[in-house]
């Protein structure tokens, strides 16, 4: 069909762009770190947000590709037990200098023990993880919160993240797991829209489930449930 053509069409662009963009990449890594000499801040400035624009590039050409795996079926996940907490604590790390950028005010909640495994594909949830609270990071204002909440339950797993940004329309919640949407139909952001889509696919790959609350100029809560995955205390 006309739909599986332009899948596999977007599949193999993707796949044939990953390796001039890691070339890319790395080139200017080598770059900042003075395979050509030293540089001077200008020089420096300029070579790292070519640097940022390519990475940025390739996480988009990734997700692409994550897309078109999940949905041709092709994408099996790889279920291990690891410690949720470490996890999201990695998580957080790589993401607190952009909220610290942004002046916001980025909180970690836990209701789990320090030793609680989960039984999951550890890459896909750190995915989704990374996504909503980086989307959370992106749509709140400067000075503004953002509060994430991760518990256990019944076995099961529940991951929120709350921020006090601009909020979403009633009327634009619908669409916002859809492909390429951003939930509405005015412009937010340069991204693809795919983000949460993926995010969605990933958890209900798991078998669980996502879902958004929010409120206009109040902020929004992203959250997703994992069921009966909790296998291991060690």
């Amino acid at each position: 069909t006309y739909n599986e053509a332009q899948n596999e069409y977007i599949s193999r662009m993707s796949h044939d762009m990953r390796t001039p963009l890691l070339a890319a990449i790395q080139t200017l890594k080598y770059f900042l770190e003075g395979a050509i000499g030293t540089l001077d801040d200008k020089q420096k400035v300029l070579l790292s947000t070519m640097l940022q624009s390519n990475e940025d590039l390739l996480g988009l050409v990734n997700a692409l590709l994550e897309v078109y795996r999940f949905e041709s079926g092709k994408l099996e996940l790889c279920k291990t037990n690891f410690s949720v907490k470490d996890l999201i604590n990695q998580c957080y790390k790589e993401l607190v200098p952009l909220a610290e950028n942004k002046a916001i005010g980025f909180k970690l909640n836990f209701e789990i023990d320090d030793d609680t495994h989960i039984f999951a594909d550890r890459a896909e949830i750190k995915r989704v993880i990374t996504n909503l609270c980086g989307n959370a990071i992106n749509y709140t204002n400067k000075d503004g919160e953002i509060n994430v909440l991760a518990k256990v339950q019944n076995g099961d797993f529940i991951f929120s993240v709350l921020d006090n940004g601009n909020g979403i329309p009633k009327e634009d919640i619908p669409n916002l797991f859809k492909r390429f949407s951003q939930g509405t139909s005015k412009k937010r952001s340069t991204g693809t829209g795919l983000g949460l889509y993926l995010s969605r696919q990933i958890v209900e790959a798991h078998g669980g489930k996502i879902w958004v609350e929010s409120k206009l100029n109040k902020g929004s809560e992203f959250s997703f449930v994992l069921t009966n995955v909790v296998k291991v205390k060690v």
